[in-house]
């Protein structure tokens, strides 16, 4: 193959998926090159055909697809290959690293197994040999101290060092192509930051091309040589990075590029009430070992925490996983044990028994991160939203359905689609009916735990737009948790940043966004908006 030919061509591709008498055309007439050593990125909404087209590559697809066109890898054809073939190409040649590595890695093997699996299939070593190999992948990505994790399970490693494992299982034999699809969406922004720069640097060592798939154009912006925009199955615009996102000549382009949560929360009112407040909240978890369950420590998930949140205000509690966020609001909930002070509608609730917390719970609700998981697919969404209504009296004398029908038009549903089931709404839809079925009761607190972090960036700015509608509306009060600094940013009038649970800074969102005191802020910042890669990602 000559130096200029592309490692990866596709052309008119298309894909179909047939059940029955029906077909879905998911992707249509796409067509692509993957050069030596470079990043193409594919852009777009959740259901583009973003990953469709990236499985096609090889035929990872199920046996209902139905493929046409032509790809060619290092100028082999891989549409209609036989399976030698494909099993030459895959591992070997071409490479996957998927979005959630729990689902990807097996929970029931060590992370030696999993990698040494690989590498004796496609590279024959065992035993001293192939532990070397895997030391060294190990040590390449990043993972501390390797030895001591060769003997660990996926569920005892944190995010990223398991989409670190991924990534070596990935480069364990020594790939020309990576396939990276969303290997970042579900990590902690400084995580994220780290495994962008290492992607970077292993193209950078390895001469590796990359074709990566993903929905956050901050991403693209960082790591990607050019880009593909795909809508409904096309690809809509294509060209270099810098002057796509410089002059975008399509209007959907523009529109995912103007998609991000921008403005600034309204004020809070002079003489706006205390809703909740703690002081010197603490949550520690209990390490108990032996027969006798002695106690030989604690997990300490939460130390002298003092936070307070008024009518139509914003609190915004930010850090990375484990960090003791969802901890934190859990406790002030009164949903976990905690020690310290909690006062709620002026009512020290700490010691309260769960029958006295009973009438107070219409007024704290709690929205989670995923819609899909917290929606039981068993009751529709009348069902849903009107749950609570059957457990605590608001004093509204109408019927349930006319105040779900209500509820649903106020956080933009169609009351006609109350007798759907939640599989029947997209993801951005599915979070509208959480947010109605917490709304309904009235309530003074909403905990909001990742409301966005599942979403397309266009969806984002959607929910936090109704976010910030209800607020203005109705006075409420929300603990807003999330990684996602850009959408706290859009949402906050007070920000809590916790690390290992400490408190490390808190204050006005503006002065802790645009000066920062403490480095782990300073950290999460940089990390956030490119402050400290952007220049070491461009160019890779």
């Amino acid at each position: 193959m000559s130096a200029a030919a592309p490692i990866l061509s596709v052309r008119d591709l298309n894909v179909r998926f047939r059940q029955g008498a029906a077909e879905t055309h998911a992707v249509r007439g796409v067509s692509f090159d993957v050069g030596q050593g470079e990043t193409v990125a594919l852009v777009g909404e959740s259901g583009s055909g973003k990953s469709i087209t990236a499985l096609s590559t090889v035929n990872l697809l199920p046996d209902s697809a139905d493929l046409s066109g032509s790809i060619t890898y290092d100028g082999r054809e891989m549409v209609g290959a036989d399976a030698r073939t494909l099993r030459e190409v895959r591992g070997n040649d071409v490479s996957f690293i998927f979005q959630e590595p729990m689902t990807s890695l097996n929970p029931l093997h060590t992370i030696e197994k999993q990698l040494g699996e690989s590498i004796r299939l496609h590279q024959g070593l065992s035993g001293a040999a192939a532990r070397d190999r895997i030391l060294e992948l190990l040590d390449q990505v990043g993972i501390p101290d390797p030895a001591s994790r060769l003997s660990a399970y996926p569920h005892q490693l944190s995010g990223g060092q398991r989409q670190r494992v991924m990534i070596a299982m990935a480069l364990a034999n020594g790939p020309d192509l990576l396939i990276a699809d969303e290997p970042t969406t579900a990590l902690d922004v400084t995580i994220q930051a780290q495994i962008l720069e290492l992607l970077a640097d292993l193209k950078r060592q390895q001469g590796m091309s990359m074709l990566f798939i993903t929905h956050d154009l901050g991403i693209v912006r960082r790591i990607a040589d050019r880009v593909c925009v795909m809508r409904q199955g096309e690809i809509v615009e294509h060209g270099p990075t810098a002057a796509l996102f410089a002059n975008p000549q399509h209007p959907y382009t523009r529109m995912l590029l103007e998609a991000e949560p921008t403005g600034m929360p309204d004020p809070v009112a002079p003489d706006a009430p205390e809703i909740v407040s703690t002081r010197n909240l603490r949550v520690w978890f209990p390490i108990q070992r032996g027969v006798l369950k002695r106690t030989v420590g604690h997990v300490k998930a939460v130390n002298d925490a003092s936070v307070s949140v008024r009518a139509g205000e914003t609190t915004g509690i930010v850090g990375e996983s484990g960090s003791g966020k969802t901890t934190l609001a859990l406790a002030v909930m009164r949903l976990i044990s905690s020690e310290g002070r909690i006062v709620f509608l002026g009512r020290d609730i700490q010691g309260l028994r769960s029958k006295q917390m009973r009438p107070l719970r219409s007024d704290m609700q709690i929205v989670f991160q995923d819609p899909f998981g917290s929606l039981s697919p068993r009751m529709n969404v009348s069902q849903i939203v009107a749950e609570g209504l059957a457990l605590h009296d608001t004093g509204d004398p109408r019927p349930h359905r006319d105040q779900v029908a209500e509820i649903l038009g106020e956080v933009g549903i169609d009351p006609g689609a109350m007798d759907r089931y939640p599989h029947e709404f997209s993801g951005g839809q599915r979070q509208r009916i959480a947010i109605a079925r917490a709304m309904i009761l009235r309530p003074k607190l909403v905990v909001l735990d990742e409301p966005t972090s599942a979403l397309d960036q266009t969806v984002q700015v959607q929910i936090v737009d109704l976010l910030r509608d209800l607020q203005r509306r109705h006075g409420l009060a929300y603990l807003f948790i999330s990684h996602d600094l850009r959408v706290v940013r859009a949402l906050s009038h007070n920000v809590v940043v916790m690390q290992r649970g400490d408190v490390k800074e808190q204050g006005p969102a503006g002065p802790i966004f645009d000066a920062p005191k403490d480095s782990y802020t300073r950290q999460l910042m940089a990390a956030a908006f490119g402050l400290s890669t952007d220049a070491r990602m461009a160019g890779e």
